[in-house]
């Protein structure tokens, strides 16, 4: 599958409106999933760096030479998906960011689980230790496996079907449902290199009986990131807001039952009938989806569609 490299339009962090006075978290019409959106750009961007970050100190290992091609236009990507959530993250968390030395942007209620959990793999890829670089790329896996899938839901809720239109009719805030729509297509355009990574670097599988269990039966870490990060949009937006919320929110269940039904033993999104669903959903994006929402947002706010 080919990885294009997309340019978001300069006017979308224009067109979000990011100034306390005038600024609207409703990007979709449920109240609860607006937030756990909020909350989950912030994991997207943190994730990104750190994806960078192994990268950088694992792809001597790949000895495939498409592969390797391959990962470096997933990880263009994933910088550019990084700089595209900077602008709404920095409203949403000002003076929140903490620069280290293995990442350059942990906001402050990050930080934390950045160093139980994270650094540790970092310092560890940084020393060439295998066991670290190993446990970091199965998270990168992970993570793109359980993405995919979300970003699914993603579409087949609020785009497919003619769903954009009412979704189009009821969000409050186009261009953060435009940042994440090109978000999520990416998302699920590159997803298999991360799996075939690991497995040409450890000669495993990602999802195995245990992996599935832990990462998603249970309820993972970086759900959990999501959730605490949610939780810091709401405070800053003056929004009420529970761990019930967000766990209850139509997104979080279609996820959680999408994930159940697709990530079964073996996955791989190059599957038969995933490779079809994310090859359909590309072509509709590019075709369709995305020059319709430019198209919707220029109207709002009175610009000229480039």
């Amino acid at each position: 599958m080919e990885i294009k490299l997309r340019t978001v339009p300069s006017f979308i962090n224009q067109t979000m409106n990011l100034d306390r006075g005038s600024f609207n978290p409703l990007w979709v019409h449920d109240p609860k999933t607006s937030i756990l959106g909020l909350g989950y750009s912030f994991y997207l961007e943190y994730i990104e760096f750190f994806c960078k970050f192994i990268s950088k100190h694992s792809k001597k290992l790949i000895n495939n030479r498409f592969l390797l091609e391959k990962e470096c236009l997933f990880m263009d990507q994933e910088m550019r998906h990084a700089k595209a959530h900077c602008a709404l993250n920095s409203f949403l968390a000002e003076n929140q960011v903490i620069h280290t030395d293995f990442h350059p942007r942990v906001y402050s209620f990050m930080y934390g689980v950045h160093k139980i959990y994270y650094e540790p793999m970092m310092i560890g890829a940084k020393k060439g230790n295998i066991g670290q670089i190993k446990k970091a790329l199965f998270e990168v896996a992970v993570f793109e496996s359980k993405n995919c899938i979300s970003s699914f839901v993603f579409f087949e809720s609020l785009f497919d079907n003619n769903n954009i239109n009412n979704t189009i009719k009821l969000s409050q805030n186009l261009s953060i449902l435009y940042l994440l729509g090109y978000h999520f297509i990416e998302e699920i355009e590159h997803c298999d290199v991360a799996l075939d990574i690991y497995t040409e670097i450890t000669n495993e599988n990602v999802w195995t009986e245990k992996s599935i269990e832990n990462y998603v039966y249970q309820t993972p870490h970086a759900t959990l990131e999501s959730y605490n990060a949610a939780f810091y949009c709401a405070n800053f937006l003056n929004r009420s807001i529970n761990l019930k919320d967000l766990e209850r929110c139509p997104f979080s269940i279609l996820t959680k039952n999408a994930q159940v039904e697709f990530i079964t033993d073996n996955f791989h999104p190059n599957q038969a009938s995933i490779k079809d669903k994310r090859e359909y959903y590309i072509q509709k994006w590019d075709v369709y989806w995305e020059p319709l929402l430019k198209e919707e947002i220029c109207k709002r706010h009175n610009l000229v569609n480039i």
